[in-house]
C-alpha cells in the first residue's frame, strides 16, 4: 500500500518503481504477476544513469514467472549494457538461462564471469555455480581439466560460505544445475 502510494506520487522515480516491483517480484504472489510487470517496466523507463537492476529484475521475472527465455535474454543483455550492468548477478542468470536452453559454450563463459568478477563480497552463489556447471557438463575431451577446474572453484565457494557463517547444502540452484 504505501509503494503503491509512492508510485503514484513519483512515477518516474527510479528507485521507488525498482524497489516496489523487486518487493512484488520477492513475494512471489500469483495475482501479482501482472502488477509486477507493470512496476518493473515502468522502473526500465525511468531515467537514471545505472539501471541494470531494474532490467535484470525484470529479465528474472520473464525468466521464471513467464518462461519467456527470448525477453530475459533481451533483458540480460540490456541490463549487461550499462555502466554498472558487468556484475556476476546477470551473468548468473545469463548462464542459467543458457543452460536451461542448452546452449552450453555461452552458459559457460557467462558462469565463469560470473564467477571471476572482481567483488565487494563474493557471495558462494557464484563460483558455486561455474563448479556444477563443470561438473555437469564436462567438455569432451577436457573433463580431467574440467574437473580440476570445478575442484578449484568448489573450494573457493566453500570459504566464501565459511567466511559468511553459511553452507553450500544452503545454496539451490534446482532445477538448473
Amino acid at each position: 500500500e504505501v509503494y503503491e502510494k509512492a508510485v503514484a506520487l513519483s512515477p518516474n522515480d527510479y528507485q521507488i518503481t525498482v524497489a516496489y516491483g523487486t518487493f512484488l517480484y520477492a513475494t512471489a504472489r500469483p495475482e501479482d504477476a501482472d502488477r509486477t510487470e507493470e512496476i518493473l517496466t515502468l522502473a526500465t523507463t525511468t531515467e537514471f544513469p545505472t539501471m541494470s537492476q531494474a532490467f535484470l529484475q525484470l529479465g528474472t521475472f520473464f525468466h521464471i514467472v513467464r518462461s519467456n527465455l527470448e525477453e530475459a535474454e533481451r533483458l540480460y543483455e540490456k541490463a549487461l549494457s550499462f555502466p554498472d550492468g558487468n556484475n556476476a548477478e546477470v551473468h548468473l542468470w545469463l548462464g542459467l538461462l543458457y543452460v536451461q536452453r542448452g546452449d552450453l559454450e555461452k552458459a559457460r563463459t557467462s558462469l565463469l564471469a560470473c564467477a571471476t568478477i572482481q567483488h565487494d563480497t563474493l557471495l558462494p552463489i557464484y563460483p558455486l555455480a561455474f563448479a556444477r556447471f563443470l561438473q555437469k557438463y564436462p567438455r569432451a575431451g577436457a573433463a580431467e581439466a574440467d574437473a580440476k577446474l570445478a575442484s578449484t572453484y568448489m573450494m573457493v565457494a566453500e570459504t566464501c560460505a565459511g567466511q559468511q557463517g553459511a553452507s553450500l547444502a544452503d545454496i539451490s540452484l534446482e532445477p538448473w544445475l
